[in-house]
């Protein structure tokens, strides 16, 4: 064990999902093989459920996880992993321990029809091919099945199960050869469950074919083809299944009777002659009657004829007998009578035959140049590349081929069959190469990441296509493409590429659809509710209506399954609201006719105000009555108005020349907007001019009530915009005052400074005049001066730091507390009316610049700290 194990446990063992997966799918540590079914229960995480699902072998694990897991993926995994293990089961040991299990995996529904056939079909243990097996429903698996079998419960099981009768006909076609035991009994199902018809039964079809497969040995006999011995053995087996048969019409009977006498005289060496049938007609009394009297060796040939005519034999064959006739009859001495009439009679039988015989061969050339018009048929159709119809007409041709065709037919057909399988051989190539295409596409959406809605619907026509493809190849007489085959392969495994891929959104469309239905529910349980009212009015049940009219052309966007059953509920509620609808609109009919009525009689009102009045009255009262049928309400929306509008014309006049008040007000005011924008817009110098004729402009806007707010809303901004411009000018022209007088002081300051240092004489010529009345003082008075700005500067410092907020210095802090004390003093005792913060410090700046000039040792120090404490000052006041 290494140092990071000790350290931090087994890698199987990780906190990482994802490495703890990998570890569970790849490793062999023992402990872990032996920790694999822990893992596989109770693991947090699905894959690393998945990957050691992969690895576990024990039957009861893999059921359990199959039953207890709450992962699709994981079930279905654990499900076939069982479904392997227990298909591997062979002794009837470890078939005893599991059987309760597998019992229970193929009753509890889980299981597909798909695996359960696969159990039935490849389970290795004969027990659970029987559990299986009585579990399939699909006739045609359970005939192939039966077929598959040997063991007689297991063929009983199936064939008990088989109710259809098409594949009990198919395994009894090839049971007929192979087990006749077998075969019996399917023939007795179909039996029982062929409905009886009118003079028939199925025992007469199987004696029908045993009748037919007699006359054929019968036909081969006469050909010298089988063997005595094989005659007898053949000539036993019809017999037993001759005896197992009941309820056969009596010609049947007769029928099976003549010719299985016939071919057993003829295996035995025992003719006809020495056991005459039972006649069945007078002419054939007279036949016999007559080779009695006949020469013995007459008769024998009248036997063999009779014998032989029943075979339809070949001319050659009556040829040959004729001339065996002719001899006999030149050894007679004297012919007598009934020799004469033996002669005549086979003669008459033999010109039947050569009639018949005339019939058959020109039904049979009709027939053949039949044939040969639909193979004709059928290589005009190969020849043109018209698969499908030239597949049809060989098929229908082929069945209604006789057993033994011509050879040029066989040698046509040859030849037709291989036209036929290259072309077939192309339109493989062509369906392979449109096949291609179809996973080439798909990949490409895969790549390209396409829309999920669109990306399930290439997949859908996709599928379509590739079924149509292979439906088409069967019309065409081929076999379907394998699903092993690798384009198979392929495109399934990029069909399940693409809708792994869109699964999400189809989860979160599924999502969107439930909350969808969720909402849809609410809107319905709302229209209930309010059917369920006394009286709802009109207005809320047009309202409802028109609400579930969206609802139904929005069904698209629910569930499949609760399509249906919510366009069912709607469909009820709207023919519901259109009950309610058509009484609340015949109430409505009614009290708006009444109206109509009252309306008539405003026009007999001497007084006009009080019918004006009791008009708008009416007016109200045929709103709140509500709407009636559109077909109607119109019209009685017109007649209500026509006895009601002479009284308004005054009033129409009213408005007419109020309007005209109006329009005219709306002008001038326009004007005057017009004007002041102008006032607004002038240049900078002219602004304080402008100042009157703003305030002139003001003066005359009305005073009456503005009926267009947008007006005043223009004058308003027009003023604003103007006093705007004006306060910014001002305050250009206070900061170029406060610039210059800046400048002065500064240039007061370093005049002083070259005074101190350089001497009086010294002094700038322009400089004089600011400090003349500096010059004359003594040195003591021009620093007491000098001293006594200093005191006030550094009481403006420390005023300037008060507004700011700023701390003094250490120095300044008793004479900052005495300044705040004064400052609270004044206001208590209501002395100054208070300022506003930024005309204090205007004031401040003024009387700061009017105070230089100051001692050049502390000048720099506090012109630096009364402006930083301005600025701050400043910002706080918005300047």
């Amino acid at each position: 064990m290494g140092i990071r194990t000790t350290l931090f446990g087994p890698v199987w063992q990780s906190r990482d999902a994802t490495t703890r997966a990998d570890a569970v799918a790849h490793l062999h540590d023992q402990e872990l093989i032996a920790e694999l079914t822990n893992i596989a229960r109770q693991d947090i995480n699905a894959n690393v459920r998945r990957a050691a699902l992969q690895r576990i072998t024990d039957i009861q694990t893999l059921n359990q996880c199959r039953l207890l897991d709450d992962d699709s993926s994981n079930k279905q995994l654990a499900t076939e992993r069982l479904i392997q293990m227990l298909c591997h089961i062979k002794t009837d040991k470890s078939m005893q321990q599991v059987s309760p299990i597998a019992v229970e995996l193929l009753h509890d529904g889980t299981l597909s029809a798909t695996k359960i056939e696969s159990i039935a079909q490849h389970a290795g243990h004969r027990d659970l091919r029987l559990q299986a097996i009585k579990q399939v429903k699909r006739a045609g698996f359970l005939g192939d099945w039966l077929l598959q079998q040997s063991e007689p419960e297991l063929q009983s099981q199936a064939l008990d199960q088989i109710q259809k009768i098409s594949t009990l006909e198919r395994i009894a076609k090839t049971l007929r050869k192979t087990d006749k035991k077998l075969y019996r009994l399917v023939q007795q199902k179909l039996e029982s469950l062929q409905p009886a018809k009118p003079g028939h039964s199925f025992g007469d079809e199987q004696a029908l074919q045993l009748c037919q497969q007699l006359e054929t040995l019968l036909k081969g006999h006469n050909q010298n083809q089988p063997g005595e011995n094989n005659l007898n053995e053949q000539l036993l087996e019809v017999q037993q299944l001759w005896n197992t048969l009941s309820g056969i019409n009596e010609q049947l009977q007769q029928r099976y009777s003549n010719t299985y006498a016939i071919l057993k005289r003829t295996a035995s060496g025992v003719y006809a002659s020495e056991q005459p049938k039972q006649p069945e007609h007078e002419t054939d009394r007279q036949q016999i009657q007559v080779e009695a009297e006949a020469d013995h060796s007459l008769q024998h040939l009248a036997t063999a004829l009779g014998e032989m005519l029943l075979s339809n034999p070949k001319p050659a064959t009556v040829e040959n007998w004729r001339q065996s006739w002719r001899t006999s009859w030149s050894r007679l001495n004297a012919a007598s009578a009934a020799d004469q009439r033996l002669q005549e009679n086979l003669r008459n039988r033999l010109i039947k035959y050569e009639q018949q015989q005339a019939d058959t061969e020109q039904q049979r050339t009709a027939r053949r140049a039949a044939i040969e018009q639909r193979i004709d048929n059928v290589n005009t159709a190969a020849e043109d590349g018209q698969l499908e119809a030239a597949t049809n007409k060989l098929k229908a041709l082929r069945e209604d081929l006789p057993d033994r065709p011509h050879r040029k037919v066989v040698e046509r057909l040859h030849a037709i069959d291989q036209q036929l399988g290259e072309l077939r051989r192309w339109q493989r190539w062509s369906d392979n190469e449109q096949r291609i295409r179809l996973i080439k596409t798909l990949e490409k959406a895969i790549e390209d990441e396409l829309n999920p809605d669109a990306l399930l619907t290439l997949v859908r026509d996709a599928r379509n296509t590739w079924q149509h493809l292979e439906q088409q190849e069967v019309k065409h007489g081929m076999r379907p493409l394998a699903k092993d085959h690798s384009l198979a392969r392929q495109f399934k495994g990029v069909c399940g590429r693409a809708m792994g891929q869109a699964r999400p959104f189809m989860d979160n469309r599924r999502k969107v659809q439930q909350e969808r239905y969720a909402v849809i529910e609410t809107l319905l349980d709302n229209t209930n509710q309010m059917l369920s009212q006394a009286s709802p009015g009109a207005q809320e049940l047009i309202k409802h209506k028109r609400i579930l009219g969206k609802l139904f052309r929005e069904l698209s966007g629910l569930p499949h399954k609760q399509r249906k059953q919510t366009a069912d509920v709607i469909r009820k509620l709207m023919d519901s609201i259109s009950v309610r609808l058509t009484e609340s609109f015949s109430e409505a009919e009614a009290g708006k006719r009444k109206l109509i009525r009252q309306a008539e009689q405003l026009q007999h009102l001497a007084d006009r105000q009080e019918a004006i009045q009791m008009a708008k009255q009416l007016q109200q009262q045929w709103q709140r009555v509500g709407p009636t049928s559109r077909k109607i309400d119109q019209a009685l929306w017109e007649a209500f108005r026509a006895p009601m509008d002479p009284l308004f014309e005054n009033q129409q006049q009213q408005r007419v020349e109020q309007q005209a008040e109006r329009n005219e007000q709306h002008a001038y005011q326009t004007g005057l907007c017009e004007e002041l924008e102008n006032l607004a817009a002038a240049e900078d110098q002219q602004l304080q001019a402008n100042a009157g004729k703003v305030d002139g402009v003001r003066e005359r806007w009305p005073e009456q009530e503005v009926f267009d707010k947008r007006l005043k809303q223009r004058f308003q901004s027009a003023i604003e915009r103007f006093n705007k411009r004006l306060k910014e000018w001002h305050a250009k022209q206070h900061s170029l005052q406060q610039q210059s007088i800046a400048e002065q002081a500064n240039k007061l300051q370093q005049n002083l400074t070259i005074m101190l240092k350089s001497g009086k004489t010294a002094i700038d010529t322009d400089a004089e005049q600011q400090l003349s009345a500096l010059i004359d003082l003594s040195n003591d008075e021009l620093a007491s001066r000098l001293e006594k700005h200093d005191t006030e500067a550094r009481t403006m410092c420390i005023t300037a730091e008060f507004l700011s907020g700023l701390p003094s210095p250490a120095e300044d802090r008793d004479a900052r507390m005495q300044y705040q004390v004064a400052r609270l003093a004044d206001r208590m005792s209501q002395r100054e009316e208070q300022q506003e913060l930024s005309v204090e410090l205007a004031g401040l700046e003024r009387r700061w610049y009017a105070n230089f000039p100051l001692s050049p040792n502390n000048h720099q120090q506090l012109n630096s700290r009364f402006h930083k404490a301005l600025t701050a000052a400043q910002k706080l006041s918005g300047a």
